[in-house]
């Protein structure tokens, strides 16, 4: 849990700062990026490995023959398939990534596109700052779908401001075309958790009328499966109803292998070389705090006034701690801002756990600078 401490951190920041524009969520798929579903690395060993090899490089070969995704509008809904149970869920507070140590800028664990990949370390280790869901009801399905003989579980997840279009992210360098993810910078939340339902393993698109895994949609789906249940999750905060997810975010792609050095001089990649992927990421989540959105639209409501923190304006209480003094000083715990962040980051996560087991919230800010203090 440790390792994942500075990355759903973020969360507890972020969530219930966001003001977007209402948007409906997307259900038709363009019909210049149909294809074969490719497999979620951390799944593998729930299918034929040899099979799941040439899906790839049938997908791959589709990457270099078609055009660039058409952008579709940022989705206020998306989904996800799991093996894992609402109640394994709930208990870890949501959707982690599934990194297995600390992303770094030496380890390329902020870039999208090693996200993207499914990158694992030259040690066989997974390291990712992100938690991937798709737009399309069908493409989860099919993820669940191999989980396991047994099948796995659809996630129905309202979309929030931290949540960026992968393909919008890397346009004609993605390899996959036929994901449509939206990505999640440091996890999802449960209570962004709408409703989720348990679908059957090993079946084909066949099975549910569809020539494709993204042409399956929530009404296909309830004709095919009427017997199946949803759960509405009780803990969901309707507050989100009204926001959507971010669009591409070009910054975050991260390229780092020798086939997409090119991309690097191309715009709009070439727009975001002045910092690190790292410093792009928290850049990008630190807007959630601010008074405008990460499109850079206004927000509604003061940048503080979130369930999480009361009426506080946690941003600010952490610029505080984090920026310099004055000009040319450091800041008050004398190391990198970035450091100082991350540091705030956790022990906001730290005393969101503790004081969920209590059942309450956090009205100052006195605890989490003890906690830094402690750290820093």
């Amino acid at each position: 849990m440790a390792r994942h401490g500075r990355l759903f951190g973020l969360l507890a920041l972020a969530v219930g700062l966001y003001s977007q524009v209402y948007a409906q969520p997307v259900e038709s798929l363009p019909s210049d990026v149909k294809g074969e579903l490719r497999g979620p690395s951390e799944l593998l060993g729930a299918i034929d490995i040899n099979d799941f090899d040439r899906l790839d490089e049938r997908a791959l070969g589709a990457r270099r023959e078609f055009p660039p995704p058409a952008i579709l509008p940022p989705p206020q809904i998306v989904y996800r398939g799991d093996k894992r149970s609402p109640k394994e869920i709930e208990a870890i507070g949501g959707f982690l990534p599934s990194s297995e140590v600390t992303p770094t800028n030496e380890n390329n664990g902020f870039s999208l596109y090693m996200h993207h990949l499914g990158y694992k370390l030259v040690d066989g280790k997974r390291v990712t700052a992100y938690v991937s869901t798709t737009r399309f009801f069908g493409t989860a399905l099919g993820y669940a779908n191999m989980a396991s003989k047994e099948g796995g579980w659809i996630y129905e997840i309202q979309a929030l401001p931290h949540m960026t279009d992968s393909d919008g992210t890397l346009l004609q360098g993605r390899k996959w075309r036929n994901e449509f993810e939206i990505s999640a910078l440091g996890g999802i939340s449960w209570s962004q958790v709408k409703s989720a339902v348990q679908v059957p393993g090993f079946k084909t698109t066949g099975d549910y009328g569809a020539g494709f895994w993204s042409d399956v949609t929530v009404e296909s789906f309830k004709q095919k499966m009427p017997e199946k249940q949803w759960f509405n999750n009780s803990n969901y905060n309707s507050t989100f109803d009204q926001f959507k997810a971010s669009p591409g975010q070009p910054q975050l792609a991260g390229w780092f292998d020798s086939e997409h050095e090119q991309y690097k001089s191309q715009e709009p990649w070439s727009l975001n070389q002045t910092k690190t992927i790292e410093e792009y990421y928290m850049d990008f989540m630190n807007q959630f705090g601010g008074h405008t959105g990460p499109t850079g639209a206004a927000t509604t409501g003061p940048s503080g006034s979130d369930e999480t923190t009361g009426g506080l304006d946690p941003k600010a209480e952490e610029d505080k701690l984090c920026l310099p003094e004055g000009p040319g000083k450091p800041n008050k715990y004398r190391v990198p801002e970035d450091e100082c962040r991350r540091t705030v980051w956790q022990c906001v996560f730290e005393q969101k756990e503790k004081d969920e087991k209590e059942n309450k919230k956090i009205t100052d800010f006195a605890s989490i600078i003890a906690c830094v203090d402690s750290k820093l």
